[in-house]
């Protein structure tokens, strides 16, 4: 008997409905927009001048856009899913 290897993709994930694909985009793009209005009010402050204050919104500014970009990447890949 011989072994033979396959390729094949791992089985898919649990089928979601397209209800709970919805509350799932939306959930996200609400938590998004909260982070996105935190951190308006954190870059229209007063005489904000702490360096550490700045590297974090700096930080959060480059993680905000690669889920961005992602999202975009996702979105060509899978046109019919998100919409």
């Amino acid at each position: 008997m011989s072994t033979q290897l396959t390729t094949a993709h791992p089985p898919c994930p649990t089928p979601v409905s397209p209800a709970m694909l919805q509350r799932s985009i939306r959930e996200r793009m609400s938590r998004r927009l909260a982070l996105a209005l935190i951190a308006w009010g954190r870059r229209t402050s007063v005489g904000d001048t702490d360096p550490h204050e700045r590297a974090l919104r700096r930080r959060e500014a480059h993680e905000a856009h690669a889920v961005h970009q992602a999202d975009l990447i996702r979105q060509s890949l899978h046109p019919g899913v998100y919409r």
